[in-house]
């Protein structure tokens, strides 16, 4: 395993300053997301064509990009929101990376079977790009709970599918974070790590979290990827020295 830095933890500075701050602590990657890729984007419709050899040279990976969440209930939002997230196929392999990270909506039925239909779809029209679809968990969302995910998975899904643990998200939803781990193991394509005390981000090694213990699942199942600190306390004048000190700590005990 090795460490990424999430771009958000950044969020005051433009991205190419963030990602050199990113590269200068230490880590190997970065996750990007979509509101700031279409932002640059707005700014200079050239950009994406030189984003992923930028980062490359600086010798970091692009993780991921996470692109939003899926809330449609009914067939004609599921069909319009689809096409939506396909269209950011193309720009998004352009960063450099083969993985998109997609949120679900309310925690109803019918999200859940839009859900999982446009998930299939989607997939099909990823996997001739060589690109991956990651679900990640997320509180008050239909995708919250290891039970979400097994019956999301409950019929046989393609290969380019898959799972982003976000440890913070089961924190904040009392779901046990390694029980996660072990019943998606083979799925897992992402894992994001933080500290938490109560609802409130501290620094890794501070709070409730048993950091050691999930490290030790990601072990058990053969977990090899990357594992993104993202998740701090956002004091601005004191964010990067923070940053700093988290790497530190998760060096010693993920790589």
């Amino acid at each position: 395993m090795e460490l990424a830095c999430a771009l958000r933890l950044f969020k005051e500075n433009p991205l190419e300053e963030a990602c050199e701050k990113i590269q200068t602590i230490g880590f190997r990657g970065v996750e990007l997301d979509w509101e700031t890729l279409s932002r640059q984007l707005a700014a200079d419709s050239r950009w994406y064509a030189t984003l992923g050899r930028w980062l490359s040279r600086m010798g970091l990976e692009t993780v991921s990009v996470r692109v939003g969440n899926f809330t449609a209930e009914r067939e004609d939002q599921m069909h319009l929101q689809a096409h939506v997230f396909s269209q950011m196929f193309h720009p998004v392999l352009e960063t450099g990376t083969k993985r998109i990270v997609l949120g679900s909506g309310p925690r109803t039925l019918e999200n859940f079977n839009c859900f999982r239909e446009a998930l299939a779809r989607l997939a099909e029209q990823a996997q001739p790009l060589g690109l991956e679809i990651v679900v990640e968990n997320e509180l008050d969302t239909r995708m919250e709970t290891p039970q979400d995910f097994q019956a999301l998975f409950v019929t046989k899904y393609s290969p380019n599918t898959g799972v982003c643990v976000d440890v913070r998200h089961c924190h904040l939803a009392a779901v046990n974070a390694g029980d996660l781990i072990r019943e998606q193991g083979p799925r897992i394509k992402l894992v994001r790590l933080c500290d938490m005390m109560g609802d409130i981000p501290v620094l890794p090694g501070r709070g409730e979290i048993e950091i050691k213990g999930l490290v030790r699942a990601l072990r058990k199942v053969q977990y090899e990827g990357m594992v993104v600190l993202d998740y701090l306390p956002h004091r601005e004048a004191k964010i990067e020295r923070e940053i700093e000190q988290a790497y530190q700590y998760l060096q010693q005990i993920v790589t």
